[in-house]
């Protein structure tokens, strides 16, 4: 009895440990109602700001919120649990939209630009008339990666997009239907002590113009 006790003690031990070192990362159901500015974070590790952001739309779960792709973001303060390090990271969200991006490509979440180390993001661009999702990461001795999902994605229906890093693996996931990639140049640790953004750069411009719902960090 004392030795089955004794292992009992010590895998729970384990499970504790392993997820003591696993950060609490956040979620955004995006559901505040109409005329909000606080976004809540489900998990509480970092609340957001709305800037011109209409809460209380049809959303893929709930309500959604919408972006008018001249002026809304949503700014959420530095965290750490948002910088993938050296470990696993994953990125969701759910998109709905019927503009084409321009020259320039919609920001759906980011953390970090060109110039703060390494930075990773969630966009869309115009692949000669259709709408493609692709994921960027950059580490921050300047290697940067990129996978690339999902066509005519602006068919104003619900995409939900995953960015993942798994070990040495690029990941990306449209629509449950998920490409792989094993970079030839390994991707390093990525940090940085950027605020991370929803709906555009941190610094203005590549506008979002459509719905967002559900964002989640594992």
């Amino acid at each position: 009895m004392v030795g089955r006790f004794a292992v009992v003690v010590a895998v729970a031990l384990a499970v504790f440990a392993a997820s003591a070192c696993t950060p609490a990362r956040p979620l955004y159901h995006l559901d505040e109602p109409a005329g909000a500015t606080t976004v809540d974070d489900a998990n509480d590790v970092a609340d957001g700001r709305a800037t011109n952001v209409t809460f209380g739309q049809p959303g893929k779960t709930g309500t959604a919120a919408r972006f008018n792709g001249t002026s809304s973001i949503i700014r959420i303060p530095n965290n750490a649990s948002m910088n993938p390090g050296s470990g696993d990271f994953a990125v969701t969200v759910s998109v709905r939209f019927s503009v084409l991006p321009g020259a320039s490509t919609f920001d759906v979440v980011r953390k970090g630009v060109e110039g703060d180390g390494g930075y990773w993001k969630v966009e869309l661009y115009n692949a000669s008339g259709s709408a493609r999702a692709r994921c960027v990461w950059r580490d921050n001795a300047g290697h940067q990666t990129s996978l690339v999902q999902g066509s005519n994605l602006q068919n104003n229906a619900w995409h939900t997009i995953t960015c993942a890093l798994q070990g040495e693996q690029t990941r990306m996931t449209v629509d449950g239907n998920t490409k792989t990639n094993t970079p030839d140049a390994a991707i390093g640790t990525i940090s940085n002590s950027r605020e991370t953004t929803i709906g555009a750069k941190p610094t203005g411009g590549d506008w979002y113009n459509g719905f967002v719902d559900e964002v989640s960090f594992g």
